[in-house]
């Protein structure tokens, strides 16, 4: 196992080379002049050089990518051109408030997508188990910022409990409605993937040798079905909290909320380059730490699994 975490870890090394050089080359063959953004409207010419030499706009485009990734090592990732802070502290209270709806979105899918997949499982061909899917197939198609909207006309007004709009942390009645519409998609997801998963896993015979000896249904669906049933639910789980934490653009534009896909839009939207850049390696960090979490999970709940 140290050695299987050794080895992703050295593999991390030349996934973040990458995406980084991708997003270095992308930011700079976009057409403009970052100069002009960072410099007083104005600047002459002489003003202009003067900032490019400040931020080193005038090297190379290979000694700026090098310079950038040194500091990156350091954990500096160099100030914002919009509001002169460092690009790390932006990111880190621009995080917080996604990083609650990305939780929240998860917990609501996790209960509702699992708890519906488990149902109908466990009732297959019922009213039940075709309730449950239809739900399913209208989370799938519903758009998130659609849903959104939706949400805040029906809970919209004076005496409703809960806020349409804004952030507070920590806050269920702030963060109630764009937890629903963010994790509607995940939770069908779940919901059809632990109804297929869990119905293969209840076909199997120890499941009908478990019912032979007596054991009660709830135990067979729990503690026989679910545990070995939750190897695809739990790589779906990884790969939707990364998406979350990157998706939650639209839901944080619906619902006002001042997250890090807002600030990766104000970003893009005024040649913020080393916001854009650091954000870029943020989000590839968490894809990557979040799918090594998911290889670990394997050996956890399913002991046949060894990483030689």
């Amino acid at each position: 196992m140290k050695s299987f975490i050794l080895r992703r870890l050295l593999n991390l090394v030349p996934v973040m080379l990458g995406i980084s050089l991708a997003a270095f080359i992308m930011m700079y063959v976009l057409p403009g002049d970052p100069a002009t953004l960072m410099a007083p409207q104005s600047a002459d010419e002489r003003v202009l050089a003067e900032v490019r030499a400040q931020y080193h706009l005038d090297d190379p485009l290979p000694k700026q990518y090098l310079n950038f990734l040194g500091r990156a090592a350091h954990g500096d990732l160099g100030i914002s051109v919009q509001t002169g802070r460092p690009v790390v502290r932006k990111l880190l209270e621009s995080f917080l408030p996604t990083l609650q709806l990305a939780a929240g979105s998860l917990l609501f899918a996790l209960i509702v997508g699992v708890g519906a997949g488990a149902v109908s499982a466990a009732k297959p061909r019922s009213w039940l188990d075709a309730a449950c899917m239809l739900g399913a197939l209208a989370g799938v198609s519903l758009p998130v910022f659609w849903l959104g909207m939706m949400l805040m006309l029906l809970f919209a007004g004076p005496h409703s409990w809960l806020a349409v709009s804004g952030y507070e942390p920590l806050s269920l009645r702030h963060f109630a409605l764009p937890c629903i519409a963010l994790g509607s998609v995940t939770a069908a997801l779940l919901a059809r993937l632990t109804r297929s998963s869990l119905l293969e896993v209840l076909s199997r015979d120890y499941i009908r040798t478990a019912r032979a000896k007596g054991v009660a249904e709830w135990r067979v669906l729990l503690r026989h079905g679910m545990r070995n049933a939750m190897l695809p639910i739990v790589t779906m789980i990884g790969a939707s909290l990364a998406g979350l934490l990157s998706g939650a653009v639209l839901t944080e534009t619906v619902f006002n909320i001042p997250g890090l896909g807002r600030a990766i839009l104000d970003a893009i939207g005024g040649r913020d380059y080393p916001v854009v850049m650091g954000a870029v390696l943020w989000l590839a960090l968490m894809f990557v730490a979040l799918n090594l979490i998911v290889d670990l999970l394997y050996a956890a709940l399913d002991p046949r699994i060894r990483y030689e």
